[in-house]
């Protein structure tokens, strides 16, 4: 493999050291003047472990162990997959004071990650921020001090459930950031790259819980997790995201997906097995045109809030992805999505859902999307969502280390 010094790194020569940052992920890690010097050898050309092990250091042990230095903080990556190589940047705050981790060192974990991503829905851009938003304003509530029986009875949550999860919710749940996109970058690329990502995550045993961004970055993730296991898809949402154009057929790879269609993406996956699709509603809500993907079951808010035949739909012997588009909400409750429809679910309809699928299901992955926090005037669509999040978290990892 032929690998290159990646052109991201900066060095800052000082007194007794040299300083390397990553201008992407603001990581930095300090040199002395000879590993620089080795470094700076290499920095405009290709070269391979071969090359590299050529360079004059004592033991072979030493030239592997720095190898291994310069791979892990990505001070020289592989030429073939540098432009799609997962870069995420850590923040100081983090989501509920969580401890912050490099992903590419996390184990069986519950991975808070965010995809700050827009692209797929262009009438509402400002949904790029949600993650720095919500990870903004949960670092004020840090999950290790809060008092969990009165966080239970404020958010509608079972303080038995809570209390006897806390202590494994603040050490079993990392915030690994935000994957870093760059305007330029095409969606093919970017899509590659979350693909990459979830991919090793799943691999290290850890649950991706994931921060839109639009609702486009679901296929990317489900792509990744249906690899290598049969999955159904628990789909909370206003709209079917099923819809097609000629248009789409037609420019097909180039423009990926968006945040309209990606259903119908995932519903060409061999290894999704089911999906069922919950809350839907309006006029724009579902494509009404043809007819449904024979493995697509569809409920719409009407049908959830007369009745549970949902739950029939349900096939417990598949793992469950669950994506979330905040919009499933009814509009008075939260404004601050992108696309809004009225005669939506209630936030207590919903938590009653979800502790019916936690329950039965097996989880293997989460994302949850289309917060736009420029809509959000009054600070409210923020404060319901986290409040969604600590369901989620508080159950994933209740299913995760509990049973």
């Amino acid at each position: 493999m032929v690998y290159i010094v990646a052109k991201c790194i900066s060095f800052q020569v000082i007194e007794k050291e040299v300083i390397v940052e990553n201008k992407i992920t603001l990581k930095r890690c300090a040199l002395n003047f000879e590993s620089y010097s080795i470094i700076n050898a290499f920095k405009n050309v290709d070269f391979t472990y071969v090359d590299f092990c050529r360079i004059d250091i004592s033991t072979i042990e030493e030239k592997k162990a720095f190898w291994i230095f310069l791979l892990n903080n990505r001070i020289i990556v592989s030429k073939e997959n540098y432009k799609v190589e997962p870069l995420l940047r850590l923040h100081n705050q983090t989501y509920f004071g969580l401890q912050a981790q490099e992903y590419i060192e996390v184990r069986n974990k519950i991975c808070l990650l965010g995809i700050p991503y827009a692209m797929g829905n262009i009438n509402s851009l400002s949904i790029e921020k949600a993650p720095s938003y919500l990870r903004t304003i949960s670092s004020r509530f840090n999950i290790a001090h809060l008092n969990t029986n009165l966080l239970g009875q404020l958010i509608g949550m079972d303080m038995q459930l809570l209390e006897s999860n806390k202590e494994a919710l603040f050490h079993n749940t990392t915030d690994i950031g935000d994957l870093f996109y760059y305007l330029t970058e095409s969606p093919s690329n970017y899509f590659h790259k979350i693909d990459r990502l979830i991919s090793h995550l799943v691999k290290n045993k850890n649950i991706p819980f994931s921060i839109g961004g639009d609702h486009s970055i679901s296929y990317p993730i489900i792509k990744a997790i249906s690899d290598n296991n049969d999955i159904g898809i628990i789909h909370f949402d206003a709209h079917s995201d099923t819809y097609f154009s000629e248009i789409d057929e037609f420019y097909g790879d180039i423009t990926v997906n968006h945040h309209g269609n990606f259903l119908t993406k995932v519903l060409e996956l061999d290894r999704v097995k089911k999906v069922i699709t919950l809350g839907p509603r309006g006029l724009k809500g579902c494509q009404l045109t043809g007819e449904l993907n024979k493995k697509h079951m569809l409920f719409s808010s009407f049908q959830i809030q007369e009745n549970n035949d949902w739950l029939s739909a349900i096939d417990t012997d598949l793992s469950y992805y669950l994506t979330f588009d905040v919009d499933v909400f009814h509009l008075s409750l939260l404004t601050g999505v992108s696309d809004p429809i009225s005669n939506g679910l209630s936030f207590n309809k919903v938590i009653s859902m979800l502790d019916i699928l936690f329950k039965r299901l097996n989880i293997v992955g989460i994302d949850l999307v289309e917060v736009d926090p420029q809509r959000d005037q009054t600070g409210v669509t923020g404060d319901i969502v986290l409040q969604l999040i600590v369901h989620l978290l508080t159950r994933t990892v209740n299913n995760k280390y509990k049973n």
